[in-house]
């Protein structure tokens, strides 16, 4: 083969591979802006790139509580829900339930909305201290930052939690609604101001609860 031939077989086909490189790159750069050549689903690992934007109080300053809402969801024979944590679009309730050497662990009630698709990862820290918040059995993913015995059984503690419709959580309303028993804990000497960062497909929501509203 003469070598021009060559030489000019050679060029069409980095030509053709870098065409395909270009293509591959704005298909993907499409999705994630959410242009109309492909959609690319939210990701678990993308919601935990996203960096934390928790309220930092200062020192003697008070707990930036967020206030509670009102929700009309069928939940329980009921179609309305009065004093749940947040602003949408997810929500939380509940109380400690349980007490070990290291510290105490909360059963909480999540809400999310009918407007939520796709993963939400819950982070959380207390805001005085530092420490996370810690989620153990359902639905606790991410990092093994601990252990601790709970209920008379070995538990790992992980440092997120992830709500996913149709994954485990429970539809409780014919609108769309979904809930999910969790378990979240926190250590012996918490000061009882948590923050939490909820991450969706679309949204990042921060909920702060303090220790008397958990």
């Amino acid at each position: 083969m003469p070598r021009l031939l060559k030489a000019t077989l050679a060029l069409i086909a980095i030509g053709l591979m870098a065409g395909t490189v270009v293509l591959g790159r704005a298909y993907r750069d499409a999705g994630r802006t959410g242009g109309p050549l492909i959609q690319i689903p939210t990701t678990v690992a993308d919601l935990s790139a996203r960096p934390l934007a928790l309220p930092q109080p200062g020192l003697g300053d008070p707990c930036p509580a967020t206030p509670f809402s009102d929700i009309d969801v069928h939940y329980g024979g009921a179609s309305h829900l009065s004093n749940v944590l947040g602003g949408g679009p997810v929500y939380g309730t509940g109380s400690p339930t349980s007490f070990t050497a290291w510290g105490r662990y909360y059963r909480v009630l999540y809400f999310t909305s009918p407007t939520v698709s796709g993963p939400v990862l819950v982070r959380g820290r207390d805001l005085r201290t530092g420490r996370q918040v810690i989620f153990v059995g359902d639905f606790a993913e991410g990092a093994v930052v601990g252990s601790d015995v709970l209920a008379g059984s070995r538990v790992q503690q992980h440092d997120e939690l992830v709500l996913n419709a149709g994954r485990g959580g429970v539809k409780v309303d014919p609108a769309g609604w979904w809930t999910w028993h969790a378990t979240q804990g926190v250590p012996g000497e918490a000061s009882g101001c948590y923050g939490f960062q909820l991450d969706g497909e679309d949204f990042s929501e921060i909920v702060v609860a303090q220790e008397s509203s958990l």
